[in-house]
This record gives structure tokens, sequence and C-alpha cells, in this order.
């Protein structure tokens, strides 16, 4: 057997070095690699999952702020509208208008409340052309059709009609004046509206 030089002896552990160092990164680190491509790829498919999960998912952080806005805006629309009413009533808020404004009632009639459809202009125009009674989805208005008979000079009527105009949900529908035997009597047509 023959002695191994310095020479070789270094050449011997370097080579033994390059293989340890080899088999290392073929037995140990390859593998890790591996694994920790594998990991990062379900990782990755985990968050795109995630994040489509939470694109379909309803956002109900602003639930609490739109029912208030939704509540709001109801009260606001309530408020425009008189709270339902008896004839009497009627009777008491139709005459003390009149009164005020200095007439004089000669009669007044009051027809059963009506359900009337709630629905936008277009909406009546197209029932309109139609000629159908088409029922609305969104509710209905208890309506009172009013007949006032006054007496009374008719700038005072013109001032009635004008301050009707501020007031919640009492319309003109129609006005007739009258001239028989120095009796000057004007009759106003209301609708009331009530919620």
């Amino acid at each position: 057997m023959q002695t191994l030089t310095k020479r070789e002896k270094i050449l011997l552990y370097v080579l033994l070095c390059i293989v340890v160092f080899a088999g290392g990164l073929f037995w140990m680190l390859l593998p890790a690699l591996e694994k920790h491509n594998t990991l990062k790829a379900e990782y990755d498919t985990a968050q795109l999952e995630l994040q489509s999960a939470k694109a379909s998912m309803i956002d109900y952080g602003d639930l609490d702020k739109q029912l208030k806005e939704t509540s709001e805006e109801l009260k606001n629309i309530k408020n425009k509208f008189y709270e339902e009413m008896n004839k009497e009533d009627v009777d008491n808020l139709i005459t003390s208008m009149t009164i005020e404004h200095g007439l004089t009632p000669v009669s007044l009639s009051i027809a059963e409340a009506d359900q009337e459809d709630i629905m936008s202009y277009t909406e009546y125009q197209l029932q309109q052309k139609k000629g159908s009674s088409s029922k609305s989805k969104d509710g209905k208005l208890k309506v009172y059709n009013v007949n006032l008979s006054v007496s009374g000079a008719i700038t005072d009527v013109q001032t009635l009609v004008d301050d009707e105009r501020t007031t919640k949900s009492l319309k003109v529908s129609g006005i007739t004046y009258s001239e028989e035997d120095d009796e000057k009597t004007t009759t106003i047509t209301f609708k009331l509206f009530m919620i």
C-alpha cells in the first residue's frame, strides 16, 4: 500500500468536503425547498379563496348607517302627511282654517276616506293611458275628499288657498265660484292625505 502524499491528502479532504456538501444539498436542502414551494402555493391559493369569499360576503358594516338614514328619510316623509284622522278632526281642521282667514263656512261635506295607491306621476300617467287600475306595490294612502262652501271676499279665499299650499298634505283639487242674488259663494274641494 502506498502512502499518500500531503497534496493527495488535501485533495481527498477537499473531495470529502464537496461530497458532504453535495449530499447535504441533495438530502436536506432540496426536499426542504420543495416543501417550501408547495406550502407557498397552498398559501397563495388560500389567500385567493379568502379574497373571493370576502368579495362575495355582504358588508354589514354600513348596515346600521343605512338603516338610520332610511329611518330618518321615512320620518321626514311621514312628517309631510297628517296622522290618521276621523271626520270630526277633519271638520275641526278645515273649519278653523276657514275662520282664521275671515271666511264664513256655508257648508262642509266630507266623503268617507278612500284608499289610494302611492305612485309617481309617471306611473299615474301610464295608468291613465292604459285605462287600468293597477295596484301599487308601494302601499296606500288614506284620503278624505272634502267639499267646503264659504262666503266672503275672494281675496280671503285666495289667501286660504295660498296658505293651504304650505300645510302638510292638504291639497286643493278644485275651486268653483258662484254669485247668485248678491250671495257670493266659493266651493273649494280639498284632498286630505294621511298615512
